[in-house]
């Protein structure tokens, strides 16, 4: 699959999608004044957005991607495509961003290719995603090349040729691209591609955990946790699959809940070890419905109905504190 720009997202067992998010476009963007109803300016809205207010600038971008602003259209068709300070409407989102990719916008081009890849408001079209990458690649994005290289390697609407996916890659990472980081760590990981090297695939896998890239996290985890390129360190690990299963990483809960039924890392603690496990359930793991069985079995009612009452508050506030109101292991 294709990983969105405009950064802050991505991931992929296996090269599945092209970019997470990114307005990596903050650095780049030449922005231009232009008034509101409101009295905010164009830039306002930018600001905004590098300032986590999603709200406030769909609302004052909105004017200047009515006009035919393509930066503009870009982010709002961002915005739109992952529902943040809007509603979801990925129509809406398929329309800026075809309009941007048409004005040149590349970083616009890479996440109409993501709702291509992933069948997003539009039928999936795998050979129509490498197009548009290819596109922007060639004009030089990095995040497309990066994206584009796991397309290579996959063979996923494109003939597979893993010479010109690393090729590609490893050019994304010169320019700092932490997706590419991430793909260069995975392939040395499981020696697909690159040769097997537990060290290099570290190295990658921390540059690309130091840019935020989520799936990096999950696999300095299992790297940390099996002692692969580093001294194994059980607390370490854990604490990276909880920064993956923060971003969504739908492999990360079973790992945190095997850890808290075990032991490892900590005490065993059966509560954390099933509220994890239905973390993971409810991020479509439809495997971990036997653990969560068990352990509701084996545990006090009154513990049931503790870890119901704290999986009830992370679904409404997120996973960033998950796990913070059940009481210590003994």
């Amino acid at each position: 699959m294709v990983n969105q720009v405009f950064r802050a997202q991505r991931a992929l067992p296996g090269i599945r999608r092209l970019k997470g998010s990114r307005l990596a476009l903050a650095a780049g963007l030449v922005l231009i004044c232009a008034g509101t109803a409101q009295g905010q300016t164009y830039e306002d809205g930018f600001e905004a957005y590098r300032h986590g207010d999603y709200e406030a600038a769909s609302v004052m971008l909105e004017p200047e991607a009515k006009a035919g602003d393509r930066e503009a259209q870009a982010v709002l068709g961002y915005l739109l495509l992952k529902g943040w300070g809007t509603e979801t409407d990925y129509a809406r989102a398929l329309e800026l961003l075809t309009e941007a990719s048409e004005k040149g916008h590349y970083v616009a081009m890479n996440n109409l290719a993501t709702m291509y890849d992933r069948g997003l408001g539009v039928a999936e079209d795998n050979a129509e995603a490498a197009r548009l990458l290819r596109i922007a690649a060639d004009a030089g994005e990095p995040v497309a090349m990066a994206n584009l290289g796991g397309m290579l390697f996959k063979g996923d609407g494109v003939a597979q040729d893993r010479p010109e996916a690393v090729r590609l890659i490893r050019m994304a990472a010169e320019h700092g691209e932490a997706y590419a980081y991430y793909l260069l760590a995975l392939f040395h990981y499981r020696g697909e591609a690159l040769p097997l090297n537990y060290k290099k695939a570290f190295e990658f896998a921390t540059l690309a955990a130091e840019k935020v890239e989520p799936p990096a996290y999950h696999l300095l985890g299992l790297m940390y946790y099996g002692g692969q390129g580093v001294e194994a360190d059980l607390v370490e690990a854990r604490t990276l699959f909880r920064k993956a299963a923060k971003w969504g990483n739908k492999q990360a809960p079973l790992a945190i809940g095997r850890m808290y039924q075990a032991g490892e890392g900590g005490a065993v603690d059966l509560p954390r070890a099933l509220l994890w496990y239905h973390v993971g359930l409810d991020a479509g793991d439809t495997h971990l419905q036997p653990f969560i069985d068990q352990l509701r079995r084996s545990l006090e009612p009154s513990a049931v109905a503790l870890v119901d009452a704290e999986l009830d508050r992370c679904r409404r506030i997120g996973l960033l504190g998950c796990g913070n109101e059940l009481p210590e292991a003994d």
